[in-house]
């Protein structure tokens, strides 16, 4: 292999890791912002009083906030978000992108890179 193919092999694996990387942060963003959902909706469903503020699908519920400075929002959610077959399949793409990532580092690192 030439220099200047070898440098473009290079450029291109970099290439290829960074969108790989970039692409591993909005997967995580997405699973935490998941796993904050899940966690309003499970307190929400271990106690008598908040159970009956949680809202799907834009339902409104004529309720009483149960405490001062309640926050409603965190008791509004999507049944599409938090449907187990995207939640399976954004953990798919999760680890996907790190092996993909793993891969590339490690042939760079090969490379020397």
């Amino acid at each position: 292999m030439t220099e200047e193919a070898e440098f473009a092999a290079i450029g291109r694996m970099t290439t290829e890791r960074a969108q790989a990387e970039r692409k591993l942060a909005v997967l995580r963003a997405e699973a935490a912002r998941i796993s904050k959902a899940f966690s309003s909706l499970s307190l929400a469903l271990r106690s008598e009083y908040l159970i009956r503020h949680v809202e799907f699908d834009g339902e409104k519920l004529k309720q009483d906030p149960p405490f001062p400075r309640f926050d409603q929002e965190e008791y509004r959610f999507e049944s599409a978000a938090i449907d187990g077959q995207k939640i399976k399949q954004l953990c798919k793409e999760i680890r996907e992108n790190e092996d993909a990532v793993a891969n590339l580092s490690q042939k760079l690192k090969t490379l020397g890179v």
